[in-house]
């Protein structure tokens, strides 16, 4: 009897204080995938902390032959320490899954207590520049891998901030970058005339330059017939996009095509 009764109170603490680490680390909503995950180590660490504690409780009550007084004290201490097992055990388990070999802690691998949620795509793309077919692009990319990992543009930066350092930012923690380009990516002006791309202060061109430095994957994004920028029509910092392998997202009946092999493509970076 007493090892069935602190196994049921064990389970209970445990049960509860697992859910609670769900609510509080939001574990399931960063992504669907995690969700299996979560329930074997939760279900893990239920079983193995609930066996510990019942039988460390039939240790104290053999070995120290406690009295009935200072049994109900000794148990209450374990339901305690259980409960804040309750908090650990979780996370150790968590972190025993995750764990591939000796690897560092990267962005890519730390458990669900330590990662946040970085927008890993990229979306680069010009408002005067087809922005409609843009948004369809991201909405899709939504539906296939959720609002949390994609990042749109100058849509997704928050009033009042530097969006220079807002952007950079939000470029050293993406995985890839996608740069829409359409039939006038190329011509669109700045105030002065000029063609966006060849200010320093272009947004685009800003993302583009970043990502390129930081050695992360950049995948034109063809629409509308366009093609890849001549280098000659590019600067410095940028030129290097004419190098990189693109894909095409043509109008229907092909659009959910070319947005398949766009997804498959985009699965190994996420």
């Amino acid at each position: 009897m007493t090892f069935l009764f602190i196994f049921f109170v064990s389970f209970l603490f445990l049960l509860s204080g697992s859910i609670f680490l769900i609510r509080f680390n939001k574990l399931v909503s960063e992504n669907n995938k995690n969700f299996i995950k979560v329930i074997v180590f939760i279900i893990s660490g239920i079983v193995i902390s609930s066996v510990s504690i019942s039988i460390t409780t039939l240790i104290f009550n053999t070995i120290f032959k406690i009295n009935r007084d200072l049994e109900y004290f000794a148990y209450a201490l374990l339901i305690l320490f259980d409960f804040g097992l309750a908090f650990y055990i979780p996370a150790i388990i968590g972190r025993f899954i995750n764990k591939k070999g000796s690897e560092p802690k990267t962005e890519k691998n730390k458990t669900f207590f330590e990662s946040k949620s970085n927008q890993k795509i990229f979306i680069s793309y010009r408002r005067n520049d087809n922005p409609l077919v843009a948004g369809r692009i991201y909405d899709n990319l939504i539906d296939q891998f959720g609002d949390k990992n994609i990042y749109k543009d100058i849509d997704s930066i928050p009033l009042g901030v530097d969006f220079k350092v807002h952007i950079d930012d939000a470029i050293k923690k993406c995985k890839v970058l996608l740069v829409v380009i359409g039939d006038k990516w190329l011509s669109i002006t700045d105030r002065e005339g000029k063609p966006a791309i060849l200010n320093p202060k272009d947004y685009v061109r800003i993302e583009i330059s970043a990502a390129i430095n930081r050695n992360i994957p950049v995948i034109p994004i063809l629409i509308e017939n366009a093609k890849i920028p001549d280098d000659k029509d590019l600067p410095d910092d940028v030129r290097n996009l004419t190098c990189r392998n693109g894909i095409q997202i043509r109008p229907d009946p092909d659009f959910h095509n070319d947005m398949s092999r766009l997804i498959k493509g985009l699965k190994e970076f996420i």
